[in-house]
């Protein structure tokens, strides 16, 4: 029921002003249905994929998807994107409430401003990334691998800061640099 509420006013944002901040429904049910089908090959289809301003249910299950370079990022129109229907509100964050992403491949993907809190993050390859201003408080990244990735301003698992003061994070068996400035 909820699909088709966000498909109907994508339609009449596409039918009537603007189009450029509605993110794309097709890549969306992809993912829904490889997260269903428990099959990460579907998902490796699509790297670099384009997710701004997402809302996932809680607890979305991730595991072992394959996709680098995947943009969780706060909705805004992109030369990339303005073009692109998507269904969002400008300026809306990703909301990945305990999403399960252990194992999974997102290096170089972007969760900034995400809200992460309670996400599964085991033994995921997170290189090159970044997590600015995300919640990531009560996640479990026990081997998260996360070299050259920023966390700046986030909220880290035990609800402390990642920032200039803290300089790095360690629990749970890893250290994170906050890599601020």
């Amino acid at each position: 029921m909820n699909y088709i509420r966000k498909f109907i006013v994508c339609l009449i944002m596409i039918i009537s002003v603007d189009r450029s901040y509605c993110y794309n429904a097709a890549k969306v049910r992809k993912l829904k249905a490889a997260a269903a089908a428990k099959n990460s090959n579907q998902v490796s289809k699509f790297p670099a994929a384009d997710f701004r301003g997402m809302q996932l249910d809680e607890n979305f299950d991730a595991h072992g998807f394959h996709m680098p370079g995947v943009l969780f990022l706060p909705c805004t129109p992109t030369d990339t994107n303005k073009d692109t229907p998507m269904v969002c509100v400008p300026g809306q964050a990703s909301k990945l409430k305990g999403i399960n992403l252990a194992s999974a491949n997102i290096s170089n993907g972007s969760f900034d401003g995400a809200d992460m809190e309670g996400a599964d993050l085991t033994a995921t390859n997170f290189n090159q990334g970044s997590a600015i201003g995300t919640n990531l408080k009560n996640a479990k990244v026990s081997g998260l691998q996360a070299q050259d990735t920023t966390f700046c301003n986030s909220i880290m698992p035990d609800g402390k800061k990642c920032d200039d003061k803290l300089k790095v994070w360690k629990g749970q068996g890893v250290t994170l640099a906050c890599n601020c400035g």
